[in-house]
């Protein structure tokens, strides 16, 4: 969390020389576990960036908060706001600015369930974040990616909403129906 304090201060200072006004957020904290090799936990890396003073060089807290089930990721979320409150910076906006399951990938990846359990775990967590998003103060919760194929990761390729053809996924017609959006 230091080296990244030194860079969001660098790169705060930078953004407001040109436009005093634009809003700074972070780039996406992501949701680790303790005992992974290399990952620093979500709240500690949070913590960290505060513990730096930094809490002045961002307008917003980007999430990834990644978890098996829709209320492990609603964890994720008041766990990281609880952080912010510690630090005197409870009302920040919470950006989270990626989350989903995948179709596709390795069976013992938490992210990877089946096509009815991706359009579930949607429809459970938009809900939830729709009714924390004042008490919350979420700005933003935005599904990793809308098309099937990513490489990024062994999970990744089966993310989307929509299969590689372009066919809708059942999380697709969720997410219309969640969302309030258009088909």
């Amino acid at each position: 969390a230091d080296e990244y304090a030194d860079l969001l201060s660098l790169t705060s200072d930078t953004i407001h020389s040109v436009d005093p006004g634009a809003e700074v957020i972070t780039g996406g904290i992501v949701g680790s576990d303790r005992g992974k090799s290399g990952a620093i936990p979500q709240n500690d890396f949070i913590a960290g960036l505060y513990r730096n003073g930094v809490a002045d060089d961002f307008d917003g807290l980007s999430l990834h908060p990644y978890a098996r089930k829709p209320k492990q990721v609603r964890r994720r979320i008041q766990r990281a706001r609880a952080i912010t409150q510690v630090y005197g910076d409870g009302s920040v906006p919470l950006w989270l600015t990626e989350l989903g399951w995948s179709s596709k990938g390795p069976k013992d990846n938490k992210q990877v369930t089946s096509k009815k359990g991706q359009a579930k775990r949607l429809k459970r967590t938009m809900k939830r974040l729709a009714a924390l998003r004042e008490p919350l103060n979420i700005r933003l919760a935005s599904w990793f990616t809308y098309l099937d194929g990513s490489t990024l990761c062994d999970w990744c390729r089966g993310a989307g909403l929509f299969k590689r053809n372009g066919k809708p996924k059942p999380a697709w017609k969720k997410y219309v129906r969640v969302t309030g959006g258009r088909r």
